[in-house]
C-alpha cells in the first residue's frame, strides 16, 4: 500500500483549507420519535428489512415492535465554527436495546472533530446502494474519536481544480460478541478530486481500517497495543518489531486484521442532473492492495436528478469478489503452493485471530451481501464443519443490484431495491482448509458448490401527513436457494422540534 498517501493523511488539514464556499448551517434543535411494527413469514426478517439500517432491526426477530427516539442540537459559536451533539436510542420493547448514537463534535467548515457513536463520519452511502465495502450502514456505528471531513475542500494553489477529503479516527470495538476482548479500530481515508470546478471530475481514494490490540480470552495475554504498536498499525508495517511471540502470525505479517478499499470515481455535472460512475476494489493484504492486478470490485453508475419528481435517483451496481488474490495459500512458510501465487485466499472479512472478523455486534461492517454463519444457520443453510471456524461463511459473491428512489408529485416518496446474487461460499471451506475438498475431488460435496442463487427485494413508501408527522411502509421479499421469506414494516415518525431554536 503506497506510504505516500498515508503520509499525506497525516498533514495537518487546517493548513490545507482554502476558499471553498460552505453554506452556513443555522442553530437548531431536533427531537423526534419513531414507532414501527414488523411482521415476517419466517422466524427472521427479510434481507433488506434489516440490512443497511444502522442496526435498527434485529436480524433474529420475525415480529416485534420498535421504538426510537432521537435528539440533536447544533450551535454556531463563531464564524464557520459550530458545536453539535446527538443522542439516539432504540428498543424492540423486549430484548433488543441499542444506543444507536451518542456523540459530541466541533466543526469548522467541512472539518469535524468527533467523539462518540455517530452515524456517518464522512461516508455518505446513497439510499439506493447495496452498501460500501469498507464501512456501510449495515451495523451500529462504532464509538470513535478523531477527525473527518463531511465534504471536499480546495487544495491551495490549484484554483479550485483539485480538492481533498480525509479522515483519521480511533475506535473501540468492546466486548459484545467478540473473541478478542477490548480490541481497537483504526480508520483513515484520503480522497483526491481532480477537475472539481469542471463539468467532469475524477476522484481517487484510499480507505484503510484495522482491528488491533485487545486481550486473548484463552491465554489472557494482551496483544500489542501500546503507542509503538499503534504507529505500526497506522503505517501497516510488515514484520513489526517487539511483537509478543505468543502471537506468531502477528510477527510474521502485520499487527491486526486489516481491511481496505481503493476507490475510483467520475462525476458528470449538469444543471438538471449528475451522472456518476465508480469502481472500488477491496483488499486485505499486500497482494490485494496492488490495484493494477486486483480482480475483485464493486462497480456502478448512479444518476441523480435535481428537479425531477417521479425518479430522483437510480443506482446500478455490480459486485464480484471471487478472486481474492487467487486460490493459493497466503504465506510461503506453509510450504507447497501447487503452482499458485503466494498471497492468495484473502478470505474477506475473516481473520484467524480476530475470529469475529469484519463484523460489529454480529453484523457485517461492510457489504451486507456477505453472509455470516449466524445468518446462514438462521436461514437453514446447511454448512460444512469448516464453516464453523468462519464468521463470514459466504464472501465470494457475484451480484447485480438496482436501486431507484423518487416521489409521485408531492403525494408520497418511494424506494425500490432489487438484488440478484450468486453465492460461492469461501475458499477456506471449498478447499477444507488446505488442499482437500474441491482440489482433490471435483464432485466435492460443499453447500456452495455449485453456487447458490439468491435474490432480495424491497419496496418502500413514505408519506408526509403534516410537516411533523410521517408514515412509512416497507415490504421485503427474499427468493432463492438460501432463503424464501416475506415481511412488512409499518411505522410512523413524529418531529416534536424540527428547525431553528
Amino acid at each position: 500500500m503506497p506510504k505516500l498517501l498515508f503520509l499525506l493523511i497525516l498533514i495537518p488539514v487546517c493548513g490545507l483549507a482554502s476558499d471553498t464556499t460552505v453554506v452556513k448551517k443555522s442553530d437548531s434543535i431536533r427531537v423526534s420519535a419513531e414507532a414501527y411494527a414488523l411482521v415476517s413469514e419466517k422466524p427472521y426478517s427479510p434481507f433488506w428489512i434489516n440490512s443497511n439500517r444502522n442496526g435498527d432491526f434485529s436480524e433474529t426477530s420475525a415480529s416485534h415492535a420498535l421504538a426510537k427516539a432521537d435528539f440533536s442540537w447544533r450551535k454556531n459559536v463563531a464564524k464557520k465554527i459550530a458545536l453539535s451533539t446527538g443522542i439516539g436510542a432504540l428498543s424492540d420493547l423486549s430484548s433488543y436495546h441499542q444506543l444507536q448514537q451518542a456523540y459530541a463534535e466541533i466543526s469548522f467548515r467541512s472539518f469535524y472533530l468527533v467523539a462518540g457513536r455517530k452515524i456517518n463520519t464522512g461516508y455518505n452511502q446513497p439510499a439506493t446502494s447495496s452498501g460500501m465495502l469498507g464501512i456501510s450502514n449495515n451495523a451500529l456505528p462504532i464509538p470513535k474519536v478523531g477527525f473527518y471531513m463531511s465534504d471536499y475542500e480546495n487544495i491551495p494553489f490549484t484554483k479550485g481544480f483539485a480538492q481533498f477529503k480525509a479522515g483519521f479516527l480511533h475506535g473501540w470495538l468492546g466486548e459484545n460478541e467478540t473473541y478478542i476482548k477490548d480490541a481497537y479500530l483504526h480508520e483513515k481515508s484520503l480522497f483526491i478530486k481532480f477537475g472539481a470546478n469542471k463539468p467532469v471530475d475524477i476522484t481517487i481514494g484510499l480507505q484503510h481500517f484495522a482491528e488491533w490490540g485487545g486481550t486473548d480470552p484463552v491465554t489472557n495475554k494482551e496483544l500489542p497495543q501500546d503507542i509503538k504498536a499503534f504507529w505500526q498499525v497506522v503505517r501497516v508495517k510488515f514484520k513489526p518489531s517487539g511483537t509478543n511471540a505468543s502471537f506468531i502470525n502477528e510477527y510474521l505479517n502485520r499487527i491486526g486484521n486489516h481491511v481496505g478499499t481503493w476507490n475510483f470515481g467520475l462525476n458528470y455535472k449538469q444543471p438538471n442532473y449528475i451522472f456518476s460512475a465508480f469502481y472500488n476494489m477491496p483488499f486485505e493484504d499486500g497482494s490485494g492492495s496492488k490495484f493494477w492486478q486486483n480482480k475483485d470490485f464493486l462497480a456502478g453508475i448512479q444518476l441523480r436528478m435535481k428537479n425531477a419528481s417521479i425518479i430522483k435517483e437510480v443506482s446500478v451496481e455490480l459486485l464480484s469478489t471471487l478472486w481474492q488474490s487467487g486460490p493459493g495459500l497466503p504465506d510461503t512458510v506453509f510450504g507447497e503452493n501447487h503452482g499458485y501465487r503466494y498471497g492468495g485466499r484473502d478470505d474477506y472479512y475473516n481473520n484467524y485471530l480476530y475470529k469475529e472478523g469484519w463484523t460489529y455486534n454480529g453484523r457485517v461492517l461492510g457489504t451486507p451481501l456477505f453472509i455470516t454463519r449466524q445468518k446462514a444457520l438462521l436461514w437453514g443453510v446447511p454448512l460444512s464443519k469448516f464453516d464453523s471456524n468462519q464468521t463470514v461463511v459466504n464472501n465470494r459473491v457475484r451480484a447485480l443490484h438496482i436501486g431507484i428512489k423518487g416521489s409521485f408529485k408531492n403525494y408520497f416518496g418511494y424506494r425500490v431495491l432489487a438484488t440478484f446474487t450468486k453465492n460461492y461460499g469461501t475458499y477456506f471451506a471449498l478447499y477444507e482448509g488446505r488442499w482437500k475438498g474441491i482440489f482433490t475431488n471435483p464432485d466435492f460435496d460443499y453447500t456452495f458448490n455449485p453456487p447458490l442463487n439468491q435474490n432480495y427485494f424491497l419496496f418502500e413508501i413514505n408519506k408526509d401527513i403534516t410537516n411533523r408527522w410521517n408514515l412509512i411502509f416497507s415490504g421485503g421479499l427474499d427468493t432463492g436457494e438460501m432463503t424464501n421469506n416475506f415481511g412488512m414494516i409499518i411505522g410512523t415518525r413524529y418531529n416534536f422540534l424540527n428547525g431553528k431554536n
